[in-house]
């Protein structure tokens, strides 16, 4: 599971290589057109930046173009499609073909991780495990706290290289998390084993000092 959870990532990682960033809300440039004599000028402006605006839709209908000629790309093609609107009501994320994405996925990921190797350490159950962490990383990412977190560091990322060693290191520290459930996991359950172990032990030593009470009253009479 853990392998094509990190053979996806490093697909939309190949595909964000070739997806120009699509730019700030307002439109660059627009303000310094003069209101007359160059209503043209800022009409290109705007018509280009509509443009770059529709370059990520454009890519997109360009891959799933070249990914149907095979198999694997239709394989690659069907799991896009069905991480589409998980990108879009738990990560709040409009495109998968974006490092928005492939961050808050690992970040997502790697919070699920950290719950379901806890929770099934405690409880000794798995599946358990996965359905709450599932549930409640959801709705970490709905609450829009993975969104804001991404967004602040993206702008940070101004080449490709960063855009690797963000990557690599969002990795490191999905598989650090899950490590981390599991130590959190297997330390929590001792714990509670050894209370629980010292509460048996208090109960028999009251079970033996009301039994040695009664042992009395039973000879005195």
């Amino acid at each position: 599971m853990k392998n094509k959870f990190l053979l996806v990532l490093i697909f939309l990682l190949i595909l964000n290589f070739h997806v120009q960033q699509i730019p700030a809300q307002e439109v660059p440039g627009l303000d310094d057109a003069p209101l007359v004599g160059e209503i043209q000028k800022g009409n290109e402006i705007y018509q280009n930046f509509s443009e770059q605006q529709n370059k990520t839709a454009y890519l997109e209908q360009e891959w799933a173009k070249l990914l149907e000629k095979n198999k694997a790309g239709k394989v690659l093609l069907f799991i896009g499609r069905l991480l589409d609107p998980f990108a879009r009501l738990v990560l709040q994320v409009d495109s998968i073909l974006s490092w928005a994405f492939v961050y808050s996925l690992i970040l997502w990921i790697a919070l699920f991780l950290l719950l379901a190797n806890t929770i099934g350490e405690i409880f000794g159950n798995k599946w358990l495990g996965v359905l709450v962490s599932f549930i409640v990383a959801s709705l970490v990412g709905t609450s829009g706290v993975i969104k804001q977190f991404v967004f602040f560091f993206i702008p940070l990322i101004n080449s490709f290289w960063a855009a690797l060693i963000g990557f690599v290191i969002g990795l490191a520290i999905a598989f650090f998390f899950g490590k981390l459930g599991k130590f959190f996991g297997k330390f929590l359950k001792r714990w509670r084993k050894q209370s629980e172990e010292e509460e048996t032990k208090k109960a028999q030593k009251t079970i033996q000092a009301h039994g040695k009470v009664s042992k009395k009253e039973l000879d005195s009479y």
